[in-house]
């Protein structure tokens, strides 16, 4: 009788825990937690290097798509990142945008490594004959 007991009790807690965190965790979840320069507690200078660096790294990273695109090699992936990083920073969320640029500058490069392998090492693929 005292295992079942035990064993109550421990179901009983599981399900406390559950329920706190259906009403409290959740809702962390789901927010919007994306910073924008306002509430990003950057200003001035800072906020201005920032919105540069994002600037700039999206250019790189549309640069290094080109390049694997040139090899009719670039990634789907690639251009929704550019496209979430412009989007990003058009609504002023800089720290997010530069996030998104430096990955999609990441992907082009494998992907123009990859295309150049393929076209190095194995025949044409149909696409390009």
């Amino acid at each position: 009788m005292a295992s079942g007991n035990l064993e109550m009790k421990t179901v009983l807690f599981f399900l406390v825990i559950l329920s706190m965190f259906a009403s409290t965790g959740c809702s962390l979840l789901t927010g919007d937690v994306r910073q924008t320069e306002e509430n990003s507690g950057l200003t001035g200078k800072a906020a201005e290097q920032t919105r540069e660096e994002a600037r700039q790294s999206l250019e790189a990273a549309m640069a290094a798509q080109n390049r694997a695109d040139s090899l009719e090699g670039g990634w789907i992936s690639t251009d929704k990142l550019i496209n979430k990083a412009k989007a990003a920073l058009a609504r002023g969320d800089h720290a997010l945008a530069l996030k998104l640029a430096k990955k999609a500058k990441v992907e082009a490069e494998l992907a123009y490594k990859q295309a150049k392998h393929e076209r190095d090492h194995w025949l044409p693929p149909p696409y390009a004959r």
